[in-house]
């Protein structure tokens, strides 16, 4: 359903998503698929509630398994109070990809919901990545995660 009252001002903008992405989408095989979630979601999509309640009960079995002590070593990058921020978040992810190619694990401080207006896409995509890569994907807890 495109355009269904073919109203559309700029027509060469592409339209949102209609559809929200599915579990089946996301997991195939047992794996997380982080890029069908990230692009979903640059393209104004949003993820079926079943979706992101998986993805947090994934994330949730891998955090269990974890110290409340995390020593991290190697070559890391600290990110920190993303608040929601989600278009800021792909742009320092897509950095730190582009410019530090020896950087083997991320470590999140926290907060990552609040004042930005995408909160659950936040910590779906914080989500996907500890369930893709859980050893190179540390999430701390902040203020906001109580």
């Amino acid at each position: 359903m495109p355009d269904p009252l073919n109203d559309r001002v700029m027509k060469q903008v592409k339209p949102p998503l209609q559809m929200p992405l599915s579990s089946r989408r996301v997991f195939r095989n047992g794996q997380c698929d982080t890029n069908i979630i990230k692009k979903w979601i640059e393209e104004g999509g949003k993820l079926s509630k079943s979706c992101l309640v998986s993805l947090i009960l994934w994330a949730k079995a891998k955090i269990r398994d974890e110290a409340n002590m995390v020593k991290v070593d190697g070559s890391v990058a600290i990110i920190g109070d993303i608040h929601g921020q989600l278009y800021d978040f792909f742009y320092l992810l897509d950095k730190i990809k582009k410019n530090s190619r020896n950087i083997e694990k991320l470590v999140f401080l926290g907060d990552y919901v609040d004042r930005g207006m995408y909160g659950p896409e936040v910590v779906a995509y914080l989500c996907a990545m500890k369930i893709e890569n859980p050893r190179g994907t540390i999430l701390l807890r902040g203020n906001h995660e109580t």
